[in-house]
């Protein structure tokens, strides 16, 4: 029997386990030190797959996570086809969009009033694979919109940030892999989409400057939003049914372009609570990564400052989508707590010189 090598993630810790895996008939044979762990075919999931590894759960251990290499992937995919029959996804897809028609039948309000109320529950329950495809179609309509950094200058410094955000996301238990892309705006702006997508404008690292930290910060505090589901949520809040029903299938019709030309990135922005959340979140994932929370309200002053020098209106409360104030409101205080979370470290991820060079690769263009 072959034995393979991957990476195992509990579910339990952030610890990331080196593993050897043997492929049965029926099973996968995974081997934690001394302890051996059997995941049986059909309570497989497929989580993410690309040309370089792939990600596979079970309905027996949560948020357990296998991280497979190509051989082992192609010795699983000889083994258990089905686990990627893509039209076993679909009828996946199917089985679900069925239970949420049902869930929604019993909203005594209606569809636009019952979904947002059950927002936050459907969110939780949505499968993570289903959020992922959600958030890989609307990332590709997004990029329409906004230009996406061109790759041939960009993708070694967006390749450099991303794995610097996947480890953070590791050891923040942010319970997603992190996708990363850039685009070229001069709006200071970042936010997250549903599936662990993260985006950054130019006008961000405009914004930022040298504060490399800053930047951690402000992403740190979108996966904020990533570990607690919030854009799931909005999705749910703002679509309705019929729109969503097009976000997951990637269809075509009128109602997906609606949500992004009639301003799905509007209906993304977050409620005051989610924000405060996702602060809290972002002040545990720098600590986790040894980071200093108050870094955080250097971003929050340094993109003020860049307002005030632009002459724009700071407002808290913003409605022109054009900075991240715009969408995060009552900015005095989220400083104040993030000063208050403040620990004094400072363990930064790159050097000046690598981040000089990842931050700055969008520029021309």
């Amino acid at each position: 029997m072959t034995v393979y090598s991957g990476t195992y993630y509990d579910g339990v810790s952030a610890m990331a386990h080196p593993v050897s895996i043997a492929i049965t008939d029926e099973n996968l044979v995974i081997s934690v030190d001394q302890d051996r762990v059997e995941w049986p075919f059909k309570t497989l999931r497929l989580l993410q797959e690309s040309e370089a590894e792939l990600r596979i759960g079970t309905s027996l251990r949560g948020d357990a996570v296998l991280v497979l290499d190509q051989p082992a992937a192609a010795a699983l995919q000889a083994a258990y086809p089905p686990l990627f029959d893509k039209g076993r996804m679909r009828r996946r897809f199917a089985l679900f969009i069925g239970g949420l028609i049902a869930a929604c039948a019993l909203v005594a309000a209606g569809l636009f009033i019952g979904i947002p109320a059950a927002s936050e529950p459907l969110a939780q329950r949505t499968p993570k694979g289903i959020e992922q495809q959600i958030g890989e179609n609307l990332t590709a309509q997004i990029s329409v919109i906004l230009r996406p950094c061109p790759k041939e200058r960009a993708e070694e410094g967006r390749a450099q940030i991303e794995a610097v955000l996947n480890q953070m996301a590791i050891a923040g238990e942010v319970g997603f892999p992190i996708t990363y892309w850039v685009v070229r705006t001069d709006m200071a702006n970042a936010f997250a989409l549903p599936g662990g997508h993260v985006v950054a404008t130019r006008g961000l690292f405009d914004a930022l400057g040298e504060d490399q930290e800053a930047f951690w910060a402000v992403m740190a505090h979108e996966m904020g939003h990533v570990r607690d589901r919030h854009s799931m949520q909005a999705v749910y809040r703002n679509a309705g049914l019929s729109l969503l029903l097009e976000a997951i299938t990637g269809g075509s019709g009128l109602a997906q372009q609606a949500i992004l030309l009639g301003g799905q990135l509007e209906g993304l922005r977050h409620t005051r609570s989610h924000e405060e959340d996702a602060d809290e979140a972002a002040f545990a994932i720098m600590r986790a990564n040894g980071m200093d929370p108050a870094a955080l309200a250097h971003a929050f002053e340094a993109i003020t400052h860049t307002l005030s020098e632009e002459g724009e209106e700071g407002d808290e409360e913003g409605s022109s989508g054009a900075t991240w104030f715009d969408s995060h409101p009552n900015t005095d205080a989220r400083i104040r707590a993030a000063r208050a979370a403040a620990t004094g470290t400072s363990q930064l991820p790159m050097t000046a010189e690598e981040w000089q060079a990842a931050s700055s690769l969008c520029n021309a263009g």
